[in-house]
């Protein structure tokens, strides 16, 4: 059974990189550390044009990656991520932000939150955090700048 699900990933992963061969997107995706191929075809696929967010922080909340916040008068009560728009989205960056952040500065970014407020939370700050730099790579031409598009 293990063998026979085997060929069918092999399958898929062809015709995904069949699909998604000349698309420059998944080149400047790739670049940002902890996205791979699979990963940047989802975030592709999923988002297609950025255009129609704004700013990164509407891509996140697009994505469930931002906070609840209920508020009444002078009292603020944040609360757990939304969980709205795409799940497939969402569920590709915390397993890319889970498989250990591959870059320093988003290592250190992941240290200081998971001290503080947990493994779990961490993850989805930097599943977020990964969001934000694939919002600009795919914005830009030349791809996000903290991580651009090599040769």
């Amino acid at each position: 059974m293990i063998d026979q699900i085997t060929q069918e990933i092999e399958v898929a992963d062809r015709e995904l990189r069949q699909l998604f061969r000349g698309d420059d997107r998944i080149r400047r995706l790739t670049a940002i550390p902890g996205i791979g191929f699979t990963t940047a075809a989802v975030v592709t696929a999923e988002v297609w044009d950025v255009s129609r967010f704004p700013s990164p922080d509407k891509l996140c909340s697009w994505a469930g990656l931002t906070l609840l916040e209920r508020s009444s008068s002078e009292a603020l009560r944040r609360g757990h991520i939304s969980k709205q728009g795409s799940r497939w989205l969402r569920w590709v960056l915390v397993e890319a932000a889970a498989s250990g952040p591959h870059d320093p500065t988003l290592r250190s970014f992941f240290g200081r939150i998971a001290r503080r407020r947990g493994v779990k939370i961490a993850r989805v700050a930097v599943a977020r955090r990964l969001l934000t730099l694939c919002f600009y790579a795919l914005r830009d031409e030349t791809g996000c700048r903290a991580f651009p598009v090599a040769g």
